[in-house]
Parts: C-alpha cells; structure tokens; sequence
C-alpha cells in the first residue's frame, strides 16, 4: 500500500510543462519522419515513422522508469555504468555490424541498437559520481587531468568506430558537468581554447592550406595556413576538385584524417568546391531550408526531398530539419528550435533550483548533451559546422537515441520529484 501511495505522490510532483514538451517535440518528429519518407525509393525507410512510433512507446517507459527512481542511486553506482559503458564500447568494435561505413550497431535479434547513445547516459551518471567522489579537491588542478583522461577514452572508442558526431558530444558534456561542478573557470578555460584552436586549424590548415588530411602533409600545412592566417601569403583559389586532391595522396601516407572527413571540413567553408560530391548534401540542404519562405511549401509538398535532392538514407535523420524548414517555413523551423530551447530552459531551472550537487551535475550533463546535438544537427545543415552524422533531439529518426533522449530527460524529472526530500535531508544533517 505504501509503495501506490509513494508512486501517485512522485506522479503529481511530475513536472508537466518538460514532459509536454517532450511529447510534443517527439510527436512532431513522427510526423516530420513520415513527411521525410513517404516518397523513399525504400519500402523499409517508408516504414520508418511507424518503427518510430513503437520507439516512441519504449522511450516513455524508460522515461517513466528513470524518473520515479531516486537519482542518486545513478550517481552511486555511476562508476559502475560507466566501466560498463566501456565495455559494451568495445564490444561493439568486435562484434558490431557496420552500417554507412560506421561500425556503431549491436543486433539484438530483431532489433538494432546503438550503444553509443545509452552510453552517453552511462558517461553522465559516471561522471557524476566522479566530481562528486572528488569534490574536495575540486578547486585544484590535477583532478582535471582525470576528468580529461575519463572523458578521452569513450571518446576513442567512439571515433574508433568511427562515429565522430557522437564522440564529439563527449566533450561538451563533460564540460557543463565541470562548469556545474565548481572547476575554476580559469582551468575550463583550457578546453574552450583548445575548441578555438580546433576552428583555426580547420579553416586556415585545412581548408586554407589544403591539407590531404596525411602526417606528411601536416607540417607543410601549419605553415603555409599560419603565414595566410597574418596576411603573409596572397590568398587564391583553389583550382583543384575535392576528388582530384584525393589522388595525390601517396598510398603508404600515414593517415589522420580520413578524404570524406577532410572534405565535410572544406566543402562547409566553401560547398562549391565539390558540388557533386561532398558539397551536394549542403547546398541541396540549404536551397532547402532558403526555399521554405515564411510558410513553407505545406506538408509533404518540399521539392528537395519529394525529387530526392536531399540525401535519401538520411533526410529523416540528420537531415529532418531541411525537411521541416522547407515544408513549415520560416515559422515552423523556429517553433522546433524554439521548443528545444524550453526543453533546455526548463533543464537548467531544474537544476538550478536543486541544491543536491548530482542532481545539478545530471541536469547540466543532459543540458550539455541536448544542446550540442540540436547545435551540431541544425547548425550542418546551413552550413555552420561541418556536416557530422548526428541527429536532432526527439525530431530525428533513431530508436536507441531517442529512448536515450528520454530516460535523460527522466534523470532530470527525477531530480525535480525528488529535490525536496535531498534538500530536507541536508538541512536535518547540518
């Protein structure tokens, strides 16, 4: 009787505006997804927002489960989900199934899964645990080191796959988490440099200096982008296509970018380079996005996706909100980015109104996730970052990542439920 009773009381304190706007926003995406597929050359990929569907109700058990569980058992055992997280990460290399060139999936009879999405939670909860464990020591240096370290390797394993979008959210995370955490701003600092650093190289050595994405070609490069980067070399154009450049790198070169990547990079500085290649996808996407107007074209009435100008086997994935700004105009890509920044909003106050340091580190460490995928997924596609395969918070298709999605946003409803009582019991303690 008391375990009822104890449920209907953590189901009215739900906060209901975060869970409305999860519905909504998910609802929307199924029926963007259904817009986004309903001409696919694929019988399979038609099917996809009905798949999306059967997801959707998975996700909100595993919403309803997380957030009626304390939060802090998460942070408890956060080691423990993270070593797992690792694990499963390596398993994937051994034994994942590769699919568009990405070695990310484990198939579980009939289903696919991608572990690097719940991994992600894992990563939050472990390493809550671990700025909670050293919160002592927080104000110092050396613990940032360990932060860095725990960060880097689910980070390799990732890239390993190779799936750059998700590895990428790794940093992002962990650095709201420290932020939240009470690093010196001084010490965080250090990553936001070297985030700078990260878009100088790309433009002025990459892009600029035309690095081949080799060791050998590297030096060269730095140089010759430095120099260009003060004004010491005449800027010109560049004569060659993207595919011209990818033959003249020496076959026994040693690799540290792969062509494909190297040309997202360039193509996002200057898509014209490869207009039938690597470019294709931006420019489509952003006569896409220009050609919605105000208002839009109407439902299921956008030209680049119905004639397949818009790549086919993502339109519904990375490329769903192309689809929603050529269909829905102007208005209806600012309601969905609109409706993403509440979710944010109300992340934020949650853990802001907690005075539980691992609930605000959880909220901060979705807050981080959340945002840098809804950033990267709307930003590659007007050509503000590089095109990186990475999908759009509860819009996008993706089973696992939304069932990620959700139980995220459960931590954090938990966190809400059960503030009062961590907040009563550190008043009882001091």
């Amino acid at each position: 009787m008391n375990s009822i009773i104890d449920f209907f009381s953590k189901f009215l304190r739900i906060q209901w505006p975060l869970l409305v706007l999860m519905t909504l926003a998910t609802a929307l995406g199924i029926v963007f997804i259904r817009s986004a597929t309903f001409m696919n050359p694929s019988p399979d990929l038609q099917l996809a927002a009905d798949r999306q569907i059967t997801w959707m109700g998975i996700a909100f058990v595993a919403y309803f489960l997380m957030s009626f569980i304390d939060y802090r058992i998460w942070i408890k055992y956060g080691y423990v989900l993270y070593l797992g997280a690792v694990g499963i990460l390596i398993a994937v290399l051994a034994f994942g199934v590769e699919k568009n060139l990405s070695k990310s999936w484990l198939q579980l009879g009939p289903l696919s899964i991608q572990p690097a999405e719940l991994c992600k939670l894992a990563f939050i909860c472990g390493m809550g645990w671990l700025i909670t464990s050293l919160r002592i020591h927080i104000k110092k240096i050396w613990p940032l080191f360990i932060f860095i370290l725990v960060t880097l390797i689910p980070m390799a394993l990732i890239l390993k796959q190779p799936d750059l979008g998700s590895a990428m959210v790794m940093g992002p995370i962990a650095f709201f988490m420290l932020l939240a955490g009470g690093v010196r701003k001084r010490y965080l600092a250090l990553p936001v440099l070297a985030g700078v650093a990260g878009v100088y190289f790309s433009y002025w050595v990459v892009h600029k200096a035309e690095w081949n994405g080799t060791a050998e070609d590297l030096t060269r490069c730095i140089q010759e982008g430095t120099l260009m980067s003060i004004g010491k070399i005449p800027d010109s154009e560049d004569a060659l296509t993207m595919d011209s450049r990818k033959n003249t790198v020496p076959e026994d070169a040693t690799v540290i970018l792969k062509a494909y990547q190297v040309n997202r990079i360039r193509t996002t500085f200057n898509p014209d380079l490869d207009p039938q290649g690597a470019g294709w996808a931006i420019r489509q996407s952003l006569i896409a996005v220009g050609s919605g107007g105000w208002k839009g074209k109407g439902y299921m009435q956008g030209d680049q996706n119905i004639y397949g100008f818009l790549p086919q086997t993502t339109s519904h994935n990375d490329y769903i909100f192309p689809v929603i700004a050529e269909e829905w105009g102007f208005v209806g890509g600012a309601g969905i980015i609109f409706i993403q920044a509440l979710i944010l909003w109300l992340i934020l106050t949650i853990g802001a109104s907690t005075q539980d340091r691992p609930g605000s580190l959880l909220c901060a460490g979705m807050a981080g996730m959340l945002f840098t995928h809804f950033f990267i997924n709307v930003g590659m596609t007007i050509q503000l970052v590089p095109v990186t395969g990475i999908p759009l918070p509860f819009i996008s298709y993706g089973g696992t990542f939304l069932v990620a999605c959700m139980a995220g946003l459960g931590l954090v409803q938990s966190v809400w439920i059960h503030r009062k009582q961590h907040t009563d019991a550190r008043k009882a303690y001091s």
